[in-house]
């Protein structure tokens, strides 16, 4: 079983957020592996009130990181300490996952995928295209047998001749879209490029949240046939934005929509409608209340919502809709309002 580093908030509400991370640690246990979280480890023997002590208890926390497999990133909420130790996985190449209180709540585990992804996972004859910024299924076979495990899968080819369909070379130098580590591969490793929706079942599995697997399902979706429709990713041609009474209209897209929310969501809480003005979505702020339509929350919104929040990605500009507002007549009857 892994060893993994419970990164979450302490200083505030300090009661409050030890109960919070003896939560967070018993959730990472239902998952599978085993958690530590040195501020419920070390609850009494540091004062973080103390700046000396509590400088010590971070340098500790640290040279614990360095011996734990991963680090899981627990809340909605990043702190300065909490972005130290961030920092400091990546810096060791530590991979590191986002968990939300609304997963904790909910229990939706991670990490319970750990077969490798094989050839069915792949675009057909794929491996016929030039693999240079793909993302690569490997063999597991070329894996030794304790790593062939679905986190282990997928890559991200950057360099080699053997990136070339066809060259004589065959060498590939790609990263790990888990945690960031570069390998030299050769393109016989390699079963094809990943399907869009092979891509999207990891992704929410391992919840990783940088900016080359941000970058890389956008990719999936542009190139492979995920992009939204004409009437957008929930089919409407538009949605009713609120905030403070002021209405938007909005192009109904994941991206768009996380826009919305991450900007308009901190001048206060918000209310997003279908185009018969029924509740489809709420916030507390740019965190998301309610939402009727949980496959879309879950799959499309929120990845690309998170790196909104936490200031990895800078918003985009909200698109709003300028086409006809009245409906065809397929369209008067609407699902996905708010259940009371």
């Amino acid at each position: 079983m892994k060893l993994i580093y419970i990164c979450s908030p302490l200083r505030g509400d300090m009661e409050a957020n030890l109960k919070r991370a003896s939560q967070y640690c018993a959730y990472a246990a239902s998952c599978g592996v085993i958690p530590i979280a040195p501020h419920v480890a070390w609850n009494g023997v540091f004062d973080d009130t103390i700046p000396a002590k509590r400088e010590a208890a971070l340098r500790l926390g640290l040279e614990l990181l360095k011996r734990c497999d991963e680090v899981w990133v627990m809340g909605n909420e990043i702190t300065q300490g909490m972005q130290g130790e961030i920092d400091e996985a990546a810096r060791l190449h530590r991979a590191t996952v986002y968990v939300l209180d609304e997963q904790v709540e909910q229990d939706l585990k991670i990490r319970q995928e750990h077969t490798p992804l094989a050839l069915e996972d792949c675009i057909l004859d794929s491996n016929r295209q030039d693999y240079e910024g793909k993302t690569l299924v490997l063999d597991a076979q070329c894996l030794i047998t304790n790593c062939r495990k679905s986190e282990n899968s997928l890559w991200v080819a950057y360099n080699g001749f053997g990136c070339t369909y066809g060259a004589r070379g065959q060498a590939v130098y790609a990263k790990s879209l888990f945690d960031g580590h570069e390998a030299h591969w050769e393109r016989a490793d390699f079963l094809g490029i990943v399907k869009p929706e092979s891509l999207e079942k990891w992704l929410r599995q391992n919840p990783i949240r940088h900016e080359m697997a941000y970058e890389v399902a956008q990719e999936a979706k542009q190139e492979h046939s995920l992009e939204p429709s004409a009437k957008g990713d929930l089919g409407w041609p538009y949605v009713n934005g609120y905030c403070h009474g002021e209405n938007t209209r909005l192009v109904p897209t994941a991206e768009n929509l996380a826009a919305y929310i991450a900007t308009k969501g901190l001048e206060g809480d918000l209310t997003i409608t279908n185009p018969l003005d029924q509740p489809f979505l709420t916030t507390y702020g740019t965190f998301i209340d309610r939402c009727s339509d949980f496959a879309f929350l879950e799959q499309q919104l929120k990845p690309v919502l998170i790196p909104l929040q936490t200031g990895e990605i800078e918003p985009p500009p909200i698109q709003e809709y300028s086409g006809p507002y009245e409906l065809a007549d397929d369209e008067e009857e609407l699902d996905g309002e708010l259940e009371p």
